[in-house]
Formats: structure tokens, C-alpha cells, sequence
């Protein structure tokens, strides 16, 4: 009974301890279009990457994020299957939360708009909540 114990003392510690990034270099396998949130046009140049949780201690966890995946002059980016995309954090774009908050994990199209663009919706729309 005392092995059987410790065995199960020394997986829980192990899994505690265990370095857990996923896959964070995956392989793209699906094509997926990048338009401009404003004016439909497809988006050449957007970063596209995945978040996953690293957890180098026992308990602390940080979010690592993917290689980029970049969309090309017609919009189209070449991605990994079943991972939620989302703007890289250098590319100076956002997904657009409007059209689609939590985008799915296979979605085809991704709405962005530029970092400005965004902070001048959102100051509209607060205008337009305070002046109701």
C-alpha cells in the first residue's frame, strides 16, 4: 500500500513539474483568408500565430506563443489545423472583435483591423454608450 502511494505521489509530482508547450511548431495543413475588417479587401503582411501554456515550475504557467504564419498579397495564409488563431503580438493588427469574439478553432476567414483602427472604434462606441 506504501508503494502504491508513493507511485502515485511521484506522478502527481512529475506531471506538476512537466514542461508542457504543445506543439508550438506546427506544420500548416489548411489555408485560411485575412480581410480587412473595415473594407472586406484581403490583408497581405498579417501575422497570424497560436498560444499555448509553458509550465517551466510546479505551479507557475506562462503563454508562449507559435511561430508566425504571414498572409500573403491575396490574404491567404497557410496555418495548422485545429488551433485558434489570433494576431501575432508584434504584427500591430487585432482580430476583430466584433465580427467574431472567439473565433473557432478551423475558422476560414479572420477579420482584422490595424492597432489605431481598433482604439478609434472602441473610443466611438464608448462615446456613443455615454452620450445614450
Amino acid at each position: 500500500m506504501t508503494k502504491a502511494l508513493y507511485l502515485v505521489a511521484l506522478l502527481i509530482l512529475v506531471n506538476g513539474c512537466q514542461i508542457y508547450t504543445g506543439n508550438m511548431n506546427k506544420a500548416p495543413t489548411r489555408w485560411v483568408t485575412v480581410l480587412n475588417a473595415d473594407t472586406g479587401a484581403p490583408m497581405e503582411g498579417v501575422s497570424l500565430a497560436y498560444c499555448h501554456t509553458r509550465k517551466p515550475y510546479f505551479i507557475v504557467s506562462t503563454v508562449v506563443e507559435s511561430r508566425t504564419y504571414v498572409s500573403g498579397p491575396d490574404g491567404r495564409a497557410y496555418v495548422p489545423r485545429n488551433e485558434q488563431m489570433r494576431a501575432a503580438g508584434t504584427s500591430g493588427y487585432v482580430i476583430d472583435i466584433f465580427r467574431h469574439p472567439y473565433p473557432p478553432k478551423n475558422a476560414d476567414v479572420y477579420y482584422v483591423r490595424t492597432m489605431q483602427s481598433h482604439m478609434n472604434l472602441m473610443t466611438e462606441r464608448l462615446q456613443k454608450e455615454v452620450n445614450r
